[in-house]
């Protein structure tokens, strides 16, 4: 086998190993979703110092009274919660975090 037939296998072997991985991750990543949507506890993820809803099973939407909050921010999807505290224990982190 020549170099070049050499180099071109090996840059096909990459690709393929590259594809497998990538497939890999999507598939743990759905079985993951699939855990977590089914889950019969209230499960929600925030993401960032907004705190927006990344994901929200249906529990989770059944206790904030049927609403979707994907995609919103804690304040807008639950403003009744002001002045409880609950957004200053989640914000602590975050405006720690350099301290």
């Amino acid at each position: 086998m020549d170099e070049d037939s050499l180099t071109k296998s090996l840059e096909i072997f990459n690709k393929n190993q590259s594809s497998v991985h990538k497939r890999s991750g999507l598939i743990k990543r759905d079985m993951l979703y699939n855990i977590f949507m089914q889950s019969p506890a209230m499960l929600c993820i925030l993401k960032g110092p907004d705190h927006t809803f990344v994901l929200a099973n249906d529990p989770y939407r059944k206790l904030i009274g049927n609403r979707n909050p994907v995609g919103k921010t804690l304040r807008e999807a639950l403003p009744e919660l002001e002045g409880q505290g609950f957004y200053e224990i989640l914000d602590n982190p975050f405006e720690n975090a350099d301290k």
